[in-house]
């Protein structure tokens, strides 16, 4: 039956039928069903021996209203109605004990694991699978396969984790079980299956546009990825169920809630037969004050789960154009110029409508300022991101410098060819990629109420992007050399650049407003300081800057020309 199966896979997708045929034996199957099985039964003890005891007076899964008469000692008012009565003989009534609050703690339970073991598991078998075929130099004959790249990475991305799905599959009945048990309504249950599987096409993919762009790293490519996913996750676990309580941070850093399956679970806990108060945690409340340009899409469930999906289709989407592009092309930039214009307007739109919630400027105007210093942040790292995303190799634009070289007396095309070009320099379609961003964050200045903040947010949107144009032509000009691992040096230069002068302000005692305030504009968070400076010296800093910009730019190309002239001759003869 086994066998049958696997040829039918085989018939649909030969790279499919590939990856579960060495993975599909029925020793591993029998390995899986029986880890799978120990864990739940493992979880399953766990929580039952959180019931409360004979001797205990009062518990969480107590329904028991205290006595009249009651002399002994309890919290008031915590414990009030958490009193847990017994007979006779001393021992708990089962009746009395809230079991459907004991089986959603369960299904909680059983739900976060089930996200970290796809996400993180996932992500490192898939990035650790790419990284064993290029060592193998199995890569390139995959590369070379007649099947459409559609096909393989489909391949790939079902059948690498097919024994992580068989145990999460094995985990479904009791988990489904816990749900119903806990009174959760049957659609949601299958609403938070939708998006979870959407998160894992979208990280999945991810995982494997990393994997064919960074080969050559062994395990420690797939430890990395996996590590990355894994202190995602754990930040956002802690969001929602940290002590704090602050589920949302009213800035935009909440654009990142879109991107985490276990968003749905507040909505889920929402409908079943206890107060918020008696659960103590993922309060849906929470999210009803949540808006995106003061627009409440999260006060239903409905909201929540388009604006994930939404998200995590709009990233998947953009992720496998690079994979479409790199699959056969290695050598190609990741993102196409237009689809990075688009995909910079996209961002700054969603990110600029959780920076500017209602619910921060309605009582503190300067928490929209400080949310914008956030967002300036975001913004710097993005576009770090999207030098390397945009970036030629070195040969590629050695030979466009030659192409340019040779065809000197027809350069009217040259500006069309920096900005939709596919070969030639990234600097100035990052700039045009600022520029857009930049507009649109001037925009929502100029329309949400800054008050006396519009002036330092202006300036220090212009300093940021002055900043931002010296890191990422600082990164081009890197990335430019034929030296071996320029992107691992490109990443540590941009790192130095960030960190080198923060840390120097922290261990000199520098800050923000004091009289070397100006020292700030030169950093990586210059809107930090720039409401405490006067303009006339923020305008200066941003001379000096654009002369340092400009001086980058003309040694990048006389290197470029120097590139074109060199190879030509060699061409010609």
């Amino acid at each position: 039956m086994l066998s049958t199966l696997l040829s039918r896979i085989g018939e649909l997708n030969p790279q499919l039928f590939r990856e579960v045929k060495g993975r599909c034996q029925l020793r591993n199957l029998a390995i899986a069903v029986i880890f799978s099985s120990t864990v739940q039964l493992l979880l399953y003890l766990l929580f039952n021996s959180r019931l409360p005891s004979k001797f205990e007076t009062f518990h969480r899964y107590c329904t028991g209203v205290i006595p009249t008469d009651w002399q002994g000692y309890t919290q008031i008012p915590l414990s009030r109605d958490r009193f847990c009565q017994q007979d006779a003989f001393g021992y708990l009534l089962p009746e009395t004990l809230n079991w459907h609050l004991w089986w959603l703690d369960l299904f909680v339970s059983l739900s976060i694991i089930g996200i970290f073991v796809l996400l993180v598991g996932g992500t490192y078998l898939l990035v650790a699978d790419l990284s064993k075929e290029s060592h193998r130099r199995t890569l390139g004959f995959i590369r070379l396969s007649p099947q459409s790249p559609q096909s393989i990475v489909f391949g790939k991305m079902l059948g690498v984790p097919i024994l992580l799905y068989w145990l999460v599959a094995l985990a479904l009945p009791f988990h489904l079980t816990a749900g119903l048990k806990a009174e959760i309504p049957l659609p949601l249950i299958l609403s938070f299956y939708a998006l979870s599987l959407v998160s894992c096409f979208f990280f999945y993919s991810a995982a494997i546009l990393y994997g064919l762009i960074g080969t050559g790293f062994g395990t420690l490519q797939a430890l990395g990825s996996s590590s990355v996913i894994l202190g995602f996750l754990a930040l956002m676990t802690w969001r929602f169920f940290g002590d704090s309580g602050e589920i949302i941070s009213f800035s935009p850093a909440d654009g990142l809630i879109g991107l985490y399956p276990g968003a749905i679970l507040p909505y889920l806990i929402s409908t079943t037969p206890h107060s918020l108060d008696t659960i103590g945690y993922l309060n849906v409340k929470d999210f009803v004050q949540l808006t995106w340009f003061n627009w409440h899409l999260f006060d239903r469930a409905s909201g929540m789960m388009v604006f994930a999906i939404a998200n995590n289709l709009l990233l998947t989407y953009g992720v496998w154009r690079g994979l479409k592009r790199r699959f056969h092309n290695p050598n190609i930039a990741i993102v196409s110029r237009l689809d990075s214009y688009y995909l910079s307007g996209c961002a700054a739109v969603i990110l600029l409508g959780f920076t500017v919630q209602h619910h921060v400027w309605q009582h503190d105007d300067y928490r929209l300022y400080y949310n914008f210093s956030i967002l300036s942040v975001v913004t710097l790292i993005a576009f770090l991101g999207l030098s390397f995303a945009l970036s030629s190799q070195p040969q590629t634009l050695q030979n466009w410098a030659r192409y340019r070289h040779q065809m000197r007396q027809n350069p009217r095309n040259l500006l069309k060819d920096l900005l939709w070009g596919e070969k030639s320099p990234a600097t100035l379609a990052i700039a045009l990629n600022l520029l857009i961003v930049a507009s649109i964050f001037s925009i929502g200045i100029f329309v949400f109420p800054f008050k006396t903040y519009r002036i330092p947010a202006l300036l220090g949107l212009g300093v940021t992007v002055s900043i931002i144009l010296i890191y990422t032509s600082a990164i081009q000009w890197i990335l430019m050399l034929k030296t071996p691992k320029r992107s691992l040096w490109a990443l540590l230069t941009a790192a130095i650049a960030i960190s080198l002068p923060l840390a120097s302000f922290a261990l000199l005692g520098i800050p923000v407003h004091g009289s070397g305030a100006w020292l700030w504009l030169f950093s990586a968070v210059p809107v930090l300081a720039a409401e405490y400076i006067r303009p006339s010296t923020i305008l200066i800093s941003l001379l000096v800057q654009w002369s340092a910009i400009a001086l980058i730019h003309i040694g990048f190309a006389q290197r470029l020309r120097k590139l074109g002239e060199s190879s030509s001759p060699t061409i010609s003869v």
